[in-house]
């Protein structure tokens, strides 16, 4: 969920089915080009394992309210985007109530206007040769409560034609596509059922039985409808099932097997998408959530796309170098178990201001803004956070290595993961196999005496 700085204003509109236009919209800026390109990885290395979630965005009450113009827009997408390349990540998430705002009551209320605001979007990922995986639906996401007191689509037919029309415009295949165009990657329909089926829709100006609101069979409805009209659009796409919000929880887990018992549901997707976020000074969160995927979706591929570590709350170890040494963890762990892609939430902090309260994932990211571009007319400025630093090192040593040769050895006093010739202190201090190894603090990139991690283990001779 990307951060919102100013307060949204509820808004109850009814649902319309309408088209996506077809007509070309050219962006209103072609941005400048990127000054630190992302680096290509090579096929089956460990780089593309590496996304950030939500990374080009705009708070979405600024657009709606049209704070900011076109060619404002898009210079916060190209600053964004300079930001994740500078961290190391070759692939975003954008979820479906942020930029571009996939979601069919959105384009419903001004189809001209959202296809701008997408080609935006795809302009800047063509500049800077971002991946991207899409959230598409029905909704705008977490806000879903302020637009409905119920979850399937008023027109089916209308949603269905919507999701093939934006999937035409932006599948790459030479047929209607947006001009400057770099393909999705990926599309995930719709995001956190689980979680809407448990707790009240935020906004929400009715009230709202939690237990009747997108169950796993409307979602499965939903699905369905949604995978079917990606493939008659592009035969050939990479589809996800909408990301789960906690299936460690008894819960979410029964939501999750339900979903999945419900006939071609399984078939329909090509990876299962989970979510993973805990401030447990553990590893337990991340290694659970995949241990419940690969029990109910045997076989299936897995991509975290949403999970993070906050650098401030209310245990005694959360901390900026504790958010660093989780980064590294968890990233670790989900290579070991299994997981194909890994999404972290998010790009920056936004601005400390000392007269409100922090709000939700305000400190789980892995840079800090100073000041932005929304306040006074200034530039964006960030700078890493100790995670982002972490995070751009892991990158930098992991990025060529296949993940054929990743694997976690044992070791008495922590944890440990084999890199090629290289080795990862992921957790503790661990026991070293013998040999001559020169360690490097992945916080500080500083030569260290111990492989505490987080840690980069090498061998001296491969000085």
């Amino acid at each position: 969920m990307r951060m919102i700085w100013l307060l949204v204003p509820a808004i109850g509109i009814t649902a319309v089915g309408a088209c996506f236009l077809r007509t070309p919209v050219s962006s209103p800026l072609s941005p400048a080009a990127i000054s630190q390109p992302v680096r290509p990885q090579p096929a089956g290395s460990t780089g593309a394992f590496f996304g950030i979630n939500e990374a080009l965005s705009v708070p979405s009450v600024l657009v709606r309210n049209r704070t900011v113009s076109g060619s404002q827009q898009a210079a916060e997408l190209v600053e964004d985007s300079r930001g994740v390349a500078a961290l190391g990540a070759t692939v975003v998430r954008a979820n479906s109530h942020t930029y571009p705002f996939f979601n069919h009551k959105q384009y419903s209320n001004n189809a001209v206007v959202s296809q701008e605001r997408a080609d935006r979007y795809f302009s800047v990922l063509s500049e800077s040769g971002l991946d991207m995986v899409a959230v598409i639906g029905p909704w705008p996401g977490i806000q879903t409560g302020n637009y409905t007191d119920h979850y399937l689509p008023d027109d089916m037919d209308a949603y269905a034609q919507f999701v093939e029309d934006i999937v035409e415009r932006y599948d790459g295949d030479g047929i209607d596509d947006a001009p400057a165009l770099h393909p999705v990657l990926a599309w995930e329909i719709d995001n956190e059922p689980d979680l809407h089926n448990r707790v009240p829709p935020r906004g929400a100006k009715r009230d709202v039985d939690p237990s009747t609101f997108q169950t796993p069979e409307e979602y499965a409805e939903v699905l369905l409808v949604t995978a079917a009209a990606i493939r008659r659009a592009d035969p050939d796409a990479t589809i996800l099932s909408g990301g789960m919000y906690n299936v460690r929880a008894s819960a979410g887990a029964d939501y999750l097997e339900t979903l999945l018992s419900i006939e071609g549901v399984l078939d329909a997707v090509d990876v299962l998408a989970l979510h993973c976020y805990s401030d447990d000074d553990s590893l337990d969160a991340i290694e659970q959530t995949l241990a419940v995927g690969a029990r109910l979706a045997p076989g299936k591929p897995i991509w975290i796309t949403e999970t993070g570590a906050s650098s401030q709350g209310k245990h005694r170890w959360q901390s900026e170098a504790w958010q660093a040494q989780m980064v590294v963890g968890i990233h670790a762990a989900a290579l070991i178990g299994g997981a194909e892609r890994l999404f972290w939430h998010t790009l920056a902090d936004p601005p400390q201001r000392s007269n409100t309260r922090s709000m939700p994932f305000s400190h789980h990211s892995l840079m800090a803004t100073q000041k932005s571009t929304w306040e006074g007319g200034g530039s964006t400025s960030r700078v890493k956070k100790p995670s982002g630093e972490a995070y751009t090192r892991l990158i930098g040593h992991l990025a060529a290595v296949p993940r054929s040769d990743i694997s976690e050895l044992p070791a008495a006093g922590g944890r440990l993961m084999a890199a090629g010739d290289s080795m990862l202190a992921f957790w503790g201090t661990p026991e070293l196999p013998p040999g001559d190894w020169v360690f490097e603090d992945l916080l500080t990139g500083a030569r260290i005496d111990t492989p505490t991690a987080p840690a980069w283990i090498s061998p001296r001779n491969g000085e």
